[in-house]
């Protein structure tokens, strides 16, 4: 990715973007993992050099919707799922644009990002009152399909 074009690729919370790495800063990977398969670590193959490089936009909102999120999921983990599409910038060519978090089986606002702004930008959650529940939003059960074990059969890598 290229560094300092920040403001060129900013997104909303909860949002990124991947790019695909130049040849030079692929090779710079691939260099750094040879040097870490020389020192024993046998996982460092050149085949294991990532392709995309990128970021994802954090904020206080974000954190508090996962927050939220994770405790009305009632396990100790749970899956974030997000779309994506292609964008294209004249400075850096095409990338993915990450977006529209959401996670299956809560209960909306808490199951999509957005929402959950919405919901807190009106005025329906109290960021003070979120210790151990949902900061006075209703939230249902969580469903069987949210246990810890979650399929994998719907993520593409």
């Amino acid at each position: 990715m290229a560094q300092g074009n920040f403001k060129n690729t900013e997104c909303n919370a909860g949002n990124g973007r991947l790019y695909r790495m130049s040849e030079d800063t692929k090779q710079k990977e691939i260099d750094n993992l040879e040097k870490l398969q020389a020192q024993g670590n046998s996982w460092a193959t050149p085949e294991s050099a990532p392709d995309y490089d990128g970021y994802l936009q954090i904020s206080q909102e974000f954190i508090d919707w996962l927050q939220l999120s994770l405790n009305a999921n009632g396990s100790e983990q749970m899956r974030m799922n997000w779309k994506a599409a292609v964008g294209d910038s004249p400075s850096q060519g095409k990338f993915f644009k990450i977006s529209g978090a959401w996670i299956a089986g809560i209960d909306r606002p808490l199951n999509n990002l957005s929402a959950f702004i919405r919901e807190r930008n009106a005025g329906n959650y109290n960021p003070a009152s979120t210790a151990g529940n949902a900061g006075g939003m209703q939230i249902s059960e969580p469903s069987s399909q949210t246990s810890s074990k979650l399929p994998n059969d719907d993520i593409p890598f």
